[in-house]
């Protein structure tokens, strides 16, 4: 069926991108918490100009993945594209029971709303009546 293959594909993209979050954020704290960079930042007046950009732009990149504040986040970040991708893949499991809910061709879905509502109303006047009876 096309929806489980959609659904499954959904949820696995979900888990990728939330595992490389994982691991650039893990990969990000080890960087911040070791030595070597930070004897290469006490060094940085002395480095050449490449040297300084890309020192610039490794700790703008390690910033941006131990920082949790999502206003600085980037639209296409991988955690907001994993919870996208987890929000489409549950939608597609509810996708997999919609041929069931046209149960008569012309009521559809208000077919199944009107029974459970009507179980509702005879269960309310069921436990009325029984509790009320004392």
């Amino acid at each position: 069926n096309y929806v489980d293959c959609l659904m499954n594909i959904l949820y696995i993209l979900h888990f990728i991108f939330l595992y490389s979050t994982m691991v650039l954020t893990r990969t990000s704290m080890n960087t911040f918490h070791s030595s070597v960079y930070w004897d290469t930042i006490a060094r940085y007046n002395g480095t050449s100009d490449s040297e300084k950009e890309h020192l610039l732009t490794k700790t703008y990149h390690i910033l941006y993945w131990i920082n949790a504040d999502r206003y600085y986040w980037n639209s296409g970040d991988s955690q907001n594209l994993a919870e996208a991708f987890f929000a489409m893949g549950n939608v597609a499991s509810i996708c997999r029971i919609c041929f069931l809910l046209p149960i008569i061709g012309f009521v559809g879905p208000l077919q199944v709303n009107i029974y459970s509502t009507g179980q509702k109303y005879k269960n309310t006047l069921f436990l009325i009546f029984f509790y009320d009876a004392k």
